[in-house]
């Protein structure tokens, strides 16, 4: 499994093409294995294979994975306390971090002007005028919203991106607690990636 790689101050962005289902499972640890055996949708055990994997071969080794009570994982056995995993219909993203993060990957074919007014503001859509804006927003809300590990919060009124820097493809956003964030936008392999920095 190819992946490309993307260094972060604290960690590291990992992306891949999802190979098959029988292929992930024909290469799968006894653990990875356990940890699909409760979904029966193939693209359900596909995209959790397929990010145990991708995890387990930048390591070395496989990765002990718990999750807090939010539902999101953390390892136990690496440098990287912090894990955030994202899919599209195609790829799987995934970002090791040593400080909580989020990352975020949707196919640059889908289409988010339909559903952009439920998480977008009016001094969000102003920010940037390309036809890519509404799923860059998308990607980094969702980053966030994995980043701050709470239930409930609302894409469109907890979570504000307030500027956007095109030479260096940042935006910086607020959370509800006041917290600044700053994200970085790549687009890699005809996907849209948002991950934390």
């Amino acid at each position: 499994m190819r992946s490309d790689r993307i260094d972060t101050p604290s960690g590291v962005v990992l992306v891949a093409q999802q190979p098959a289902i029988d292929e992930l499972e024909a290469q799968a640890t006894a653990q990875e294995l356990e940890s699909v055996v409760q979904y029966s949708s193939p693209s359900r055990r596909r995209e959790r294979l397929a990010w145990r994997r991708l995890v387990r071969v930048y390591l070395g080794k496989e990765p002990q994975i718990e999750y807090l009570s939010s539902g999101a994982p953390i390892i136990l056995n690496s440098p990287y306390k912090y894990i955030s995993v994202s899919h599209s219909r195609t790829h799987v993203a995934v970002m090791l971090s040593s400080t909580p993060c989020g990352v975020d990957i949707e196919s640059m074919e889908r289409d988010f002007g339909r559903v952009a007014s439920r998480y977008v503001s009016d001094q969000e859509q102003g920010l940037c005028r390309e036809e890519w804006w509404p799923a860059a927003l998308w990607c980094a809300k969702e980053a966030l919203y994995k980043m701050a590990q709470r239930e409930g919060i609302s894409l469109r009124d907890d979570i504000r991106v307030c500027s956007w820097d095109g030479e260096h493809s940042t935006l910086c956003a607020e959370l509800f607690t006041g917290q600044q964030v700053e994200l970085a936008l790549k687009t890699l392999q005809g996907q849209m990636l948002v991950y934390t920095l």
